[in-house]
């Protein structure tokens, strides 16, 4: 790619920050060795309470990358729509400060966006396992290799490259979201037929959670989030539908056979659709699956309702 077209459009990689010591340092060193540079390195702080903020400062003096520390209060829509209005670039380059970058992350972002001239780049994201209980979760919350369609794949700010010019004219992100708010802008862009290509190549490694409490916690809380925006993905109604059927069952057909046969049926299932993905760590899967299905059907059910109250205010 030409360096002219780059230096011309310039691209600012806006990121948020809270509370991020154990992880930062490795994401600005993932930064640091991209192939392709950023413009800017803008990183808005929500005012956190560890050692962030000295770590970012500490970085800051030794790198030759072109930082800026800005301090926001408020959630991570707030943060990102603060990191776009004091940007330079042409295009804003997105992605999570709890994650690390492959080292040609930008750059082919970049080329994909050259090659196809969309105005929305989504890239792509890998679990980064350290653990056979972190290796298991990844298929829950990340769409693998094989189940990707380029063509209907949406950007998540983990990994996008979009036109500042278009990130102001959709209002940036609602800053009344902090869980989900990408897929809420994601379907926005959609629906207003914005073109968006699909770099399989931009990766960026997302470090999972470690424990079945975290692991809970963040599918409830990407449920409340789809469900507050009204954005509910089919497969949380086949949720709900095959509790009701096994409800229906167990009321209608009380047959200790029947149940547990179907229960047994269903933890085989759990476990087999994502045993490839999880060769050291399939034990965990059965698990797992009941803990995601009551995360995801609390967690759509309080989104709701909690919408519906905000919609009578």
């Amino acid at each position: 790619m030409p360096k002219s077209d780059y230096k011309k459009e310039m691209l600012s990689l806006i990121v948020t920050v809270f509370n991020e010591a154990d992880t930062i340092e490795d994401f600005l060193l993932s930064v640091q060795q991209q192939s392709l540079a950023p413009t800017e390195l803008i990183i808005v702080d929500a005012q956190s309470t560890d050692n962030t903020v000295n770590l970012i400062k500490k970085f800051a003096k030794k790198t030759s990358l072109n930082l800026k520390l800005l301090v926001k209060a408020g959630n991570r829509s707030v943060g990102r729509n603060f990191a776009a209005r004091h940007s330079r670039g042409t295009y804003l380059a997105i992605t999570d400060a709890g994650c690390i970058l492959d080292k040609n992350w930008l750059q082919e972002l970049w080329r994909k966006q050259q090659t196809t001239d969309a105005p929305v780049v989504a890239g792509y994201y890998q679990g980064l396992a350290n653990t056979a209980f972190e290796e298991a979760t990844i298929p829950y919350f990340l769409v693998m290799p094989e189940r990707v369609r380029d063509e209907k794949f949406l950007p998540a700010t983990r990994s996008m490259l979009i036109k500042k010019s278009l990130w102001l004219e959709m209002g940036g992100l609602n800053e009344k979201l902090s869980i989900s708010e990408d897929y809420h802008l994601a379907n926005r862009l959609k629906n207003k037929g914005i073109k968006i290509a699909f770099s399989r190549k931009a990766i960026v490694y997302w470090l999972p959670p470690s424990n079945i409490k975290q692991f809970f916690q963040k599918i409830f809380a990407f449920a409340k989030g789809d469900a507050a925006t009204a954005l509910i993905r089919p497969k949380v109604y086949l949720i709900f539908l095959r509790y009701l059927i096994f409800l229906a069952i167990l009321v209608f057909f009380p047959n200790l056979y029947l149940i547990f046969s179907l229960i047994f049926l269903y933890l085989l299932w759990a476990m087999m659709k994502n045993l490839k993905y999880c060769p050291r760590s399939f034990f965990y899967l059965p698990m797992l699956q009941v803990v995601a299905d009551v995360a995801v059907m609390i967690g759509t059910s309080v989104g709701r309702f909690q919408a519906n109250l905000a919609s009578k205010d």
